[in-house]
């Protein structure tokens, strides 16, 4: 498996601001809205992230990582309080740009701000691309601490066995990286997002296996 390379990227999956921001396209009113001036302004507000989601989406990463380091992305999350930081959010936009272009160095060193911006979103799906270009780099400590803290906060979730299997694969322990792969999968709380980046590295470590 070490001798294998591992051209995988996280799938972006379409969200409700791209279907949103399409609909509002050839509309001019919109439930809730008392005039055409309060859409454009909901509009207005929504067009900047759905074009990031876009760009990720066609992998487009020097646009949308030009999005995140403009002024005003930091002053529109900071409208939402309840959700992530800009500083969380932007970190992973970088780092998922990064990680598609396989710039793993850099990838490591944005979700690693990621979350110490945010200690605390840890079921977070970045977090299985943090580990696997921590598997490139071949840092078997930090995907270990990564591994061993994700699986102390969370338990086995789906999101912990995969950077867990991660880390098993890393250690060319390849009986304990499939096990926790398949775990990641089958699970019955799996989040939609988990399942494509988790049979990837499971399919890797079955080809690393002569399956």
């Amino acid at each position: 498996v070490g001798a294998l390379t591992r051209p995988y990227t996280t799938p972006m999956p379409t969200t409700a601001v791209d279907r949103g921001a399409q609909r509002h396209q050839d509309t001019t009113t919109a439930p809730g809205c008392s005039s055409v001036q309060q859409l454009e302004e909901v509009r207005a507000f929504l067009a900047p992230t759905a074009c990031i989601i876009a760009n990720l989406n066609t992998y487009n990463c020097a646009a949308a990582y030009a999005a995140v380091s403009g002024k005003g992305f930091g002053h529109r999350c900071s409208a939402a309080s309840d959700g992530p930081s800009p500083s969380y959010r932007a970190s992973l936009v970088k780092a998922q740009c990064c990680f598609n272009i396989s710039d793993h160095e850099n990838a490591v060193r944005y979700f690693a701000d990621a979350m110490r911006t945010d200690p605390w979103r840890l079921n977070d799906t970045a977090w299985i691309a943090y580990s696997t270009s921590l598997w490139h780099l071949q840092d078997a400590h930090t995907l270990g601490t990564l591994a061993q803290t994700l699986l102390a906060e969370l338990g086995p979730s789906p999101i912990a066995c995969a950077v867990a299997g991660n880390y098993y694969s890393r250690l060319r322990d390849q009986k304990s990286a499939v096990q926790m792969l398949t775990r990641a999968v089958s699970s019955d709380n799996c989040p939609p997002s988990v399942p494509a980046p988790a049979l990837t590295l499971l399919g890797y470590e079955e080809l690393g296996g002569g399956k």
